[in-house]
Protein backbone atom coordinates (compact mmCIF):
# COMPACT_ATOMS: atom_id res chain seq x y z
CA UNK A 1 0.00 0.00 0.00
CA UNK A 2 1.25 3.43 -1.13
CA UNK A 3 0.17 6.61 1.26
CA UNK A 4 0.55 10.12 -0.05
CA UNK A 5 0.94 12.88 1.82
CA UNK A 6 0.70 16.98 0.56
CA UNK A 7 1.47 19.77 3.65
CA UNK A 8 -0.15 23.27 1.79
CA UNK A 9 2.11 26.02 3.97
CA UNK A 10 0.52 29.48 4.00
CA UNK A 11 3.09 31.85 3.26
CA UNK A 12 3.16 35.66 2.94
CA UNK A 13 4.02 36.90 -0.35
CA UNK A 14 7.91 38.52 0.80
CA UNK A 15 8.65 35.20 2.43
CA UNK A 16 7.14 33.04 -0.89
CA UNK A 17 9.44 35.30 -3.07
CA UNK A 18 12.69 34.73 -0.64
CA UNK A 19 12.08 30.87 -0.50
CA UNK A 20 11.19 30.49 -4.74
CA UNK A 21 14.30 32.59 -5.78
CA UNK A 22 16.06 30.34 -3.17
CA UNK A 23 15.30 27.13 -5.34
CA UNK A 24 16.23 28.69 -8.20
CA UNK A 25 12.21 28.96 -9.64
CA UNK A 26 11.12 31.70 -11.67
CA UNK A 27 7.41 32.62 -10.67
CA UNK A 28 5.42 35.94 -10.20
CA UNK A 29 5.04 36.80 -6.46
CA UNK A 30 2.12 35.67 -4.83
CA UNK A 31 -0.53 37.68 -3.48
CA UNK A 32 -1.32 37.72 0.09
CA UNK A 33 -4.61 35.74 -0.28
CA UNK A 34 -3.28 32.85 -2.31
CA UNK A 35 -0.92 29.71 -1.05
CA UNK A 36 2.60 28.66 -2.44
CA UNK A 37 1.92 24.26 -3.13
CA UNK A 38 5.42 22.76 -4.22
CA UNK A 39 5.76 19.24 -5.24
CA UNK A 40 8.39 17.19 -6.03
CA UNK A 41 8.19 13.74 -6.30
CA UNK A 42 9.98 10.70 -8.15
CA UNK A 43 9.16 6.89 -8.75
CA UNK A 44 11.15 3.67 -9.97
CA UNK A 45 9.29 0.59 -10.98
CA UNK A 46 11.30 -2.71 -11.35
CA UNK A 47 10.04 -5.49 -13.04
CA UNK A 48 11.05 -8.74 -15.27
CA UNK A 49 9.55 -8.60 -18.50
CA UNK A 50 7.12 -11.57 -19.94
CA UNK A 51 7.46 -10.68 -22.95
CA UNK A 52 9.40 -9.68 -26.15
CA UNK A 53 8.32 -9.23 -29.88
CA UNK A 54 11.47 -10.41 -32.25
CA UNK A 55 10.76 -9.88 -35.99
CA UNK A 56 13.10 -10.70 -38.80
CA UNK A 57 13.64 -11.34 -42.38
CA UNK A 58 14.66 -14.38 -44.62
CA UNK A 59 15.89 -13.59 -47.73
CA UNK A 60 16.80 -16.22 -50.99
CA UNK A 61 17.52 -15.63 -54.23
CA UNK A 62 16.97 -18.34 -56.93
CA UNK A 63 17.26 -18.62 -60.75
CA UNK A 64 12.79 -19.34 -60.66
CA UNK A 65 10.15 -18.41 -58.20
CA UNK A 66 10.12 -21.76 -56.70
CA UNK A 67 13.32 -22.27 -56.34
CA UNK A 68 13.92 -18.94 -54.50
CA UNK A 69 10.71 -19.94 -52.66
CA UNK A 70 12.21 -22.99 -51.67
CA UNK A 71 15.39 -21.60 -50.07
CA UNK A 72 13.19 -18.89 -48.58
CA UNK A 73 11.34 -22.09 -46.39
CA UNK A 74 14.68 -23.91 -45.33
CA UNK A 75 16.73 -20.88 -44.21
CA UNK A 76 12.97 -19.91 -42.22
CA UNK A 77 12.35 -23.53 -40.76
CA UNK A 78 16.12 -23.40 -39.69
CA UNK A 79 15.23 -19.40 -37.73
CA UNK A 80 12.03 -21.62 -36.10
CA UNK A 81 13.62 -24.70 -35.31
CA UNK A 82 16.43 -22.77 -33.48
CA UNK A 83 13.32 -20.25 -31.66
CA UNK A 84 11.78 -23.86 -30.68
CA UNK A 85 15.11 -24.73 -29.31
CA UNK A 86 15.35 -21.52 -27.25
CA UNK A 87 11.88 -22.23 -25.45
CA UNK A 88 9.44 -20.09 -27.39
CA UNK A 89 5.95 -21.86 -27.70
CA UNK A 90 4.58 -22.47 -31.38
CA UNK A 91 1.51 -20.83 -30.55
CA UNK A 92 3.65 -17.23 -30.34
CA UNK A 93 5.33 -17.55 -34.04
CA UNK A 94 3.65 -16.68 -37.29
CA UNK A 95 4.46 -16.01 -40.81
CA UNK A 96 2.98 -12.04 -41.64
CA UNK A 97 4.21 -11.99 -45.21
CA UNK A 98 6.10 -14.06 -48.29
CA UNK A 99 6.61 -12.16 -51.25
CA UNK A 100 8.74 -13.65 -54.16
CA UNK A 101 9.47 -11.05 -56.87
CA UNK A 102 11.91 -10.56 -59.96
CA UNK A 103 15.67 -9.61 -59.68
CA UNK A 104 16.34 -7.15 -62.70
CA UNK A 105 20.01 -6.43 -64.07
CA UNK A 106 21.13 -2.68 -63.39
CA UNK A 107 22.67 -0.80 -65.82
CA UNK A 108 25.80 0.76 -65.80
CA UNK A 109 23.97 3.76 -63.32
CA UNK A 110 22.93 0.82 -60.75
CA UNK A 111 19.45 1.59 -61.68
CA UNK A 112 16.93 -1.85 -63.12
CA UNK A 113 16.33 -1.90 -66.62
CA UNK A 114 13.95 -4.72 -67.71
CA UNK A 115 15.87 -7.97 -67.71
CA UNK A 116 15.07 -10.65 -65.17
CA UNK A 117 17.88 -12.11 -64.06
CA UNK A 118 16.73 -14.22 -61.01
CA UNK A 119 13.77 -14.06 -58.31
CA UNK A 120 14.19 -12.94 -54.57
CA UNK A 121 11.72 -14.54 -52.15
Amino acid sequence: MVKYAIALLPCASANCASAQQANGVQTAPLLSSETLLQVAARGTIKAVPDRATLSTNVVSDGGSTEQARVRNAEVAQRLIAAARAAGVPEAAMRTEALRVGPRFKPDKDGDDTDVIIGYRA
